[in-house]
């Protein structure tokens, strides 16, 4: 095995396997039948079947490399295939000799091999590895009622506060009661006035009146203390108030459809078709459409999670921040190269297959063509909006708006005494 050069960033490649004798390669100067559809960017197929993408960048290496002679056959259904009535569709049935045309292919690319699939075919190694998910459309940021101004703090250190509030208040009665010599009556209903006030304005506009230093020293460090929580919790707020939250409605594949209200779409041929024949999910509703495209937008309008792989999509939704991915994944399976059990070369090109991927010229072209989702584009930060303080204004209001209506009513009182 040996590189000769490399031209433009493609490697040009001259590679042998020692088992493989010049009488078989000179056999493969017959046109290899190879079978796809355009699904891009893993394979492209023009109406002049000009064969291309990611499938077609790897075969145009055997094409002039390996003295091979590839012919291009479109598939009629333009899928991967699956067994329907006992007869497979899509470039499995074109491998089978199945319904799409009236002769056999030799080659299908990308395949994923299941274990019906392999009763019917051969295979090669991994050419690329790909990840089942699940995509769904976000829904609107997470809805939060008024148990939302809470959270700042957790429930200790509610309870925490509480108590030091509650402690300070039982010293300052006792304080009256013992060194002032106030009456128990007094004293209890001071207990509970300060106890619905707000606890450190009481204490401070009461601060002068203590007679002991060390109770002016206890209280001044306890409103020192409520003025620094009172920043921390205002911090903590707005910073909830002004990061998005957006809700996760499932997790996996079986909690989507278990305890969720999205349902399954697939596309037609595809291998997570076979999973939905077989249990636990044979019962389970899905809906099939026929592409990518008519999957996006059922899960763009409706409440669907497209079970298939990031990669076929991400050229689909690129920056579109409407699309997420469930966090749990529902299964890794490897893309391979699918032969006939007819076809005679199977060891030979799985020999040249096994020399790409050692040589790194797989991976290279891999990335070449799949770069990676781009980044989502909506700042995950947002000014904080009049409705989400609506609330406590509103509680703010009527309270003002009760005292002047309890204080108009006194005034008409002491009126009439007068």
């Amino acid at each position: 095995m040996h590189v000769t050069n490399i031209l433009n960033g493609t490697a040009l490649l001259q590679l042998s396997c020692d088992h493989q004798s010049n009488k078989k390669t000179q056999k493969l100067q017959t046109p290899v039948r190879i079978t796809a559809f355009n699904f891009p960017p893993f394979m492209t197929l023009s109406t002049s079947l000009t064969f291309g993408g990611y499938a077609g960048q790897v075969y145009s290496i055997f094409d002039t490399n390996f003295n091979l002679s590839l012919e291009v056959i479109s598939c009629k259904q333009k899928n991967y295939g699956v067994l329907i009535n006992g007869s497979w569709t899509g470039m499995i049935g074109d491998l089978t000799k199945g319904v799409s045309i009236s002769y056999q292919t030799d080659i299908a690319f990308g395949l994923v091999i299941s274990r019906k699939r392999s009763d019917v075919v051969k295979s090669s190694s991994q050419i690329y590895p790909i990840q089942m998910e699940i995509i769904y459309r976000t829904s609107n940021e997470r809805k939060w009622n008024y148990t939302f101004y809470l959270r700042p703090c957790n429930v200790e250190m509610w309870l925490c506060i509480f108590a030091i509030s509650l402690i300070i208040i039982l010293v300052k009665v006792l304080e009256n009661y013992v060194l002032r010599r106030k009456h128990f009556g007094s004293c209890l209903t001071s207990f509970t006035n300060e106890l619905l006030l707000c606890w450190p304005i009481v204490l401070q506009g009461s601060l002068i009146h203590f007679s002991l230093t060390s109770m002016k020293f206890f209280f001044g460090i306890y409103i020192v203390f409520s003025m620094l929580l009172l920043i921390s919790y205002n911090s903590i707020l707005t910073s909830l108030l002004a990061t998005r939250s957006i809700k996760i409605p499932f997790s996996s594949l079986q909690e989507m459809i278990e305890k969720s209200d999205f349902k399954p779409v697939i596309t037609k041929g595809n291998k997570m078709e076979e999973i939905f024949m077989n249990s636990p999910y044979e019962n389970t509703t899905v809906l099939k459409v026929r592409s990518r495209e008519d999957a996006i937008e059922e899960v763009y309008n409706g409440k669907y999670g497209y079970v298939t792989t990031l990669l076929s999509v991400q050229n689909l939704i690129r920056k579109n921040c409407s699309f997420a991915v469930a966090p749990q994944f529902i299964s890794r399976e490897a893309a391979t190269v699918a032969y006939s059990k007819q076809f005679e070369y199977v060891d030979f090109f799985n020999c040249k297959i096994l020399l790409l991927r050692q040589c790194g010229i797989l991976s290279i072209q891999f990335k070449r063509f799949f770069p990676g989702l781009e980044k989502c584009l909506d700042n995950p930060f947002r000014p904080i909006s009049f409705g989400q303080i609506i609330g406590p204004l509103i509680i703010i209001i009527a309270g003002i708006s009760t005292a002047v209506l309890f204080g108009v009513i006194e005034l008409i009182a002491f009126k009439f005494e007068i």
